[in-house]
């Protein structure tokens, strides 16, 4: 049993390891540096509103239809329809921070730009 947990352990580790980082690049690429981890919050935010939502459904529909295969299938076909979407996506997520709000004045200087 205590090897079970250490190999779990490490499976874990790694999986957060290859899940976490990437997309945190990724975020950042698109969304400039400051921005980035705030996004990434709303990005966990999302994963676990969906999985809420995906989790409330698949119960329903066993409650409602008494077998699972169905939802799966549902779910089968959404996954491939967003993976076959994403293959004509055109516009490039390269923003490099175009979100960072550095043209920005504070208030302060806009308060001496009028004196």
């Amino acid at each position: 049993m205590r090897s079970f947990r250490a190999v779990r352990r490490r499976f874990y580790r790694l999986a957060w390891i290859a899940t976490v980082f990437p997309t945190v690049k990724l975020v950042s690429d698109c969304f400039g540096r400051q921005n980035a981890w705030v996004i990434y919050g709303w990005i966990g935010v999302a994963h676990q509103i969906g999985a809420a939502l995906a989790g409330a459904g698949t119960g329903a529909f066993r409650t409602h239809t008494g077998q699972y295969q169905n939802a799966f299938w549902i779910s089968g076909v959404i996954c491939s329809a967003t993976a076959f979407a994403f293959l004509f996506a055109t516009k490039p997520l390269t923003g490099k921070g175009q979100h960072d709000r550095t043209d920005m004045h504070t208030s302060t200087e806009l308060g001496e730009a009028e004196a």
